[in-house]
């Protein structure tokens, strides 16, 4: 309703931010909340849409499920509002490395096969890992067949959306 003076947009652009926070300091607690906002409009505050809360982060994606077959239901449906209908659309994800990785079932960026954008392999030095060549670029096509298996760990549940895995 915040928008509604300004509905000069034709779709509905979504950012979603996942990431995990520690809860309280004397507890071993974590909360990683799914947050939403309307890229097209900043000055609306982001939402919540999710909670997972346990006393570490999440082992499996489990948690982003539900969330994930809503949104891929709106983004075929779309919504209504006054009369006119808006087509959902994800327009970006926004995480911090750790996040990343978690959420879409890969290595972290300091594995071996943790780059995010090529499929370089790389190499153990002084305890950290250097990509010393280039490697051949990451397609969203490539990333959904697993054409490098070791960069995967799990299937994310954001596989299910027709969006850019990359």
């Amino acid at each position: 309703m915040q928008c509604e003076a300004s509905l000069h947009v034709s779709s509905i652009n979504l950012r979603i931010n996942i990431d995990g926070l520690p809860t309280f300091k004397s507890k071993n607690m974590t909360m990683w909340p799914v947050q939403c906002n309307f890229a097209d409009y900043p000055d609306v505050p982001p939402f919540i849409v999710a909670v997972y809360s346990g006393k570490h982060k999440p082992n499996d994606l489990e948690f982003l499920v539900e969330f994930i077959l809503e949104l891929k239901h709106l983004m075929e449906l779309g919504i209504e509002f006054q009369g006119t209908h808006f087509p959902i659309r994800v327009h970006s994800v926004i995480c911090d490395a750790p996040a990343k990785a978690l959420i879409k079932g890969i290595l972290q960026y300091n594995g071996k096969y943790g780059c995010d954008y090529c499929e370089v392999k790389g190499e153990h030095c002084h305890g950290r890992m250097l990509f010393l060549s280039e490697g051949r670029q990451r397609d969203d096509e490539r990333f959904r067949a697993k054409t490098n298996q070791k960069h995967h760990k799990v299937d994310s549940p954001f596989l299910e959306l027709d969006i850019d895995m990359i």
